[in-house]
């Protein structure tokens, strides 16, 4: 499963390019893992590494979508 963790052409091209394969790289994963992702954040509750894993798989696509509209994000930070 470790490749549809990524975002493919990460930050690369235009906003409605980057927009769309961001789009196709989750719905991939999500249809991919809907049973064990389910199964993870249900046991989570009561076992720390699966907690743990959920949580770095949050930081890291918080950092992606960070990455691949950084110029947007950029732009909306200059703004305020």
């Amino acid at each position: 499963f470790a490749p549809l963790f990524d975002i493919p052409d990460l930050g690369v091209g235009s906003p409605p390019d980057r927009i769309r394969r961001y789009v196709d790289a989750r719905l991939g994963l999500y249809t991919a893992i809907a049973p064990i992702g389910r199964l993870a954040r249900s046991r989570s509750v009561a076992q720390p590494m699966i907690a743990a894993s959920l949580q770095q798989t949050r930081i890291r696509f918080s950092q992606q979508v960070a990455e691949h509209f950084a110029p947007e994000l950029a732009a909306r930070a200059s703004a305020h």
